[in-house]
């Protein structure tokens, strides 16, 4: 790339080449003049003014056509800029822009709909028959709903009712504007209006100068700083590439995260689900005992005061349900092992049925 450069989009002052990448990179943080993005790793910059123009804008051959409203001549910007605008002619705002007319040196836009010379018919092989231009709301169907959505039948792409278009009143079919714009440029251009260009010593600057760069260059010199410029951009394609490889490792990583975590999520709640199935149960029993046992009476110990089944059956069922308490509480216990989760204990039920279990006894020997 050529070190020094006079570019149409700044006339007044030499832009100089810079590789924001190389050890002493320069602290830029403004916008591209041109087109308003954040500049990459290469770009021009004007040392007598904030003036930043990106590799893309500065190599980029835009055609220059002529507004008689206007000093300069203005350049095509047929992609997506984060240049927002509005129209010098019809004061329509306009959010990332494209499709556009462009002073980058004064900002004076104009939508390209809105160029008032733009050719009244033209021939174009997106259809057979002439187009005509047409300011008037073409609807895709008579009795469509302004609302709706209507399509250009050139680029099957939705348009604006608002814009101007191409029409052909016999077969109704409907263009873009920017879509026969290989009809409409040559209508636009004065003789002297070329590209819009820097690097390659051609094009047309807004004061009519033809535009040169500073330093001349041999073609083995041309070639080995197109060779340079090459491996430079080789180098960033990598270092995006390993960026968007890494971003895409740490995706994957937090959604094997995700889900471990679901699935442990799905096994406490399992598990809490079953103690409180348990615990539930357990107080039921608990309760049912509680209300079947009538009051003691006196009662005498038989049989060299050894308990049987048939003296004391109250008993008897609470052992049981100590029984199955302690089964219980064990299974818990080993389930929460496995899950790694401290277990909740149920004190004040064992503590109940202990005292229960006492009284009982106090009971039956009295």
């Amino acid at each position: 790339m050529p070190s020094e450069v006079i570019h149409s989009f700044h006339p007044k002052h030499t832009l100089t080449f810079c590789d924001r990448g190389l050890a002493h990179p320069t602290d830029i943080i403004l916008c591209c003049k041109a087109c308003g993005e954040f500049p990459g790793r290469l770009l021009y910059v004007c040392k007598d003014c904030d003036f930043v123009l990106d590799i893309k804008c500065a190599i980029a051959k835009l055609p220059l056509v002529s507004y008689d409203n206007h000093q300069h001549a203005l350049a095509y910007f047929n992609f997506k800029t984060s240049i927002h605008f509005n129209c010098n002619i019809c004061h329509g705002h306009s959010k990332n822009g494209q499709y556009f007319f462009r002073c980058v040196d004064c900002n004076f836009n104009i939508h390209m709909h809105c160029h008032p010379s733009l050719p009244k018919t033209i021939k174009h092989d997106c259809h057979l028959d002439p187009l005509t231009l047409t300011t008037s709301a073409i609807k895709d169907l008579p009795d469509e709903d302004e609302n709706s959505e209507f399509y250009c039948n050139a680029c099957e792409e939705r348009r604006d009712l608002a814009e101007s278009t191409y029409y052909c009143a016999a077969c109704h079919f409907v263009a873009h504007v920017h879509c026969v714009f290989s009809e409409i440029i040559p209508h636009l251009q004065d003789k002297g209006d070329f590209e819009a260009s820097g690097t390659d010593m051609v094009g047309h600057s807004h004061t009519g100068m033809v535009l040169i760069t500073r330093t001349t260059a041999t073609a083995e010199e041309s070639e080995n700083e197109n060779s340079d410029y090459l491996h430079i951009l080789n180098e960033e394609i990598a270092i995006h590439e390993k960026e968007r490889d890494d971003l895409q490792k740490e995706i994957d990583d937090l959604k094997a995260k995700l889900d471990g975590l679901e699935k442990r999520h799905h096994q406490l709640r399992q598990t809490l689900q079953n103690k409180l199935l348990q615990r539930e149960s357990f107080v039921k029993n608990l309760s049912l005992l509680g209300e079947s046992q009538a009051p003691s009476g006196s009662h005498h110990l038989e049989n060299d005061d050894r308990v049987n089944h048939n003296t004391y059956p109250d008993l008897m069922n609470m052992v049981r349900l100590m029984a199955e308490f302690l089964k219980q509480k064990k299974e818990s216990e080993s389930s929460e092992e496995e899950n790694d989760e401290e277990d909740t204990q149920f004190p004040e039920v064992q503590e109940a049925a202990e005292e229960e279990l006492e009284r009982s006894k106090r009971n039956e020997i009295s």
